[in-house]
């Protein structure tokens, strides 16, 4: 059986899963796609206190797909894995979800997954035709250095219904269109694969958590937002580019850096950048509650 904790940003998720942990004698494994990045740990809201610090490393040719060893006696899996200049598909955690997951329950384990990145879950629960296309690293390459109306062009060319359905902020991601692009791209030299189940609904357990209102979500993001920056989220980024990085890192491109890369610019103060960090927030939470209200395995706990 495996066990899935998922839900809305700072409900808990975590917290739950240690208890659910000690009870099973389970392993963790990260579903939070800013949280597999190497040195992105405040503004992401790492649990690394939960570890003993140390990180075992199980590299393979491309990830360092090790575990953090947890301070209840258990492993972490599946933070820190690759570098923020990479990018990171659903179809690259599936597979490395899959092999830990095969990992634990050879030893007899019980694989307990939390994280607030439903698509993530979605694909490593269902597969759909995003999942079953592999990266095109060639095709990466090419797209890499071109501006976002060129990217933006091409996925009109291909599917412009699709284009048209997105966000405006995935609309200005170029690791979003890229994937999309490299997706269609795929599609188009073979018939669809319909959609299909990677296990049983009675193999796993499904539980999301939610607030009770919205202001309960403002309050929580809110506290969440000031105590990162209390924190050292702007020392955290300050030493991200001193160490090479650069705001157009893949890893980079997402909510909390893209605001503070704003301030560094002089693009917005700080009480400004501070409000619209807590915005995104609660933007992202109200979208994984459309995602995930979709999905009629999920049970419900309210915070």
């Amino acid at each position: 059986m495996i066990h899935i904790i998922t839900g809305q940003t700072a409900t808990g998720k975590t917290a739950y899963a240690l208890k659910l942990a000690k009870k099973l004698d389970g392993e963790l494994i990260n579903a939070d796609s800013r949280q597999i990045y190497k040195g992105l740990d405040i503004i992401t809201g790492k649990d690394l206190g939960i570890t003993d610090g140390s990180f075992i490393n199980h590299q393979t040719c491309t990830y360092d797909v090790g575990y953090y060893p947890l301070k209840i006696g258990s492993r972490l899996w599946l933070y820190d894995i690759l570098a923020p200049t990479k990018p990171f598909s659903a179809f690259e955690y599936v597979q490395l979800a899959t092999q830990v997951i095969e990992d634990i329950e050879k030893r007899g384990k019980t694989p307990i997954i939390v994280g607030g990145t439903f698509f993530y879950i979605n694909q490593l629960l269902y597969g759909t035709s995003e999942f079953q296309v592999e990266p095109d690293e060639e095709l990466r390459t090419q797209l890499a250095d071109k501006p976002i109306e060129d990217l933006q062009a091409l996925l009109k060319d291909s599917n412009k219904q699709l284009f048209e359905s997105l966000n405006n902020s995935e609309k200005h991601n170029p690791q979003r269109l890229i994937r999309r692009i490299e997706i269609e791209k795929a599609e188009s030299k073979r018939t669809p694969k319909t959609q299909s189940k990677r296990w049983h609904e009675n193999d796993f357990s499904l539980i999301g958590f939610r607030y009770k209102n919205k202001e309960d979500l403002r309050i929580r993001i809110t506290d969440r937002v000031e105590k990162r920056l209390e924190d050292g989220a702007l020392d955290e980024v300050k030493k991200l580019l001193a160490n090479g990085y650069s705001e157009d890192c893949p890893g980079l491109h997402t909510i909390g850096y893209i605001q503070i890369f704003d301030y560094f610019n002089g693009l917005k103060n700080f009480e400004t950048m501070k409000e619209d960090w807590i915005t995104k927030e609660i933007q992202y939470a109200k979208r994984q509650m459309t995602l995930m209200k979709k999905d009629q395995h999920i049970r419900w706990e309210t915070v």
